[in-house]
């Protein structure tokens, strides 16, 4: 039997815990049935776990970055990812 292929990842990172609870809650409950969704709350958790699912040959369908985070913003968070 071939092993069932993990679902696609979708990563927010906002390092707002209020607001990063409503983004989860709402990601989960329109994405979850397709997707595996990922929220951390800081630039460097979401890098560091953007290394992991990579080591671990996940698909990363999306990356979601607040446009105001803890000594960055979105467009740098995103610049990093892509590098």
């Amino acid at each position: 039997m071939r092993p069932r292929p993990t679902k696609p990842v979708i990563l927010a990172v906002c390092d707002r815990p209020e607001d990063l609870r409503t983004i989860s809650r709402e990601l989960h409950a329109r994405y979850a049935e397709d997707y595996r969704v990922a929220c951390e709350e800081s630039p460097e958790r979401a890098l560091g776990s953007l290394q992991d699912l990579k080591a671990a040959g996940a698909r990363v369908a999306l990356v979601l970055a607040d446009q105001l985070l803890d000594g960055t913003d979105g467009v740098g968070f995103l610049a990093r990812v892509k590098g």
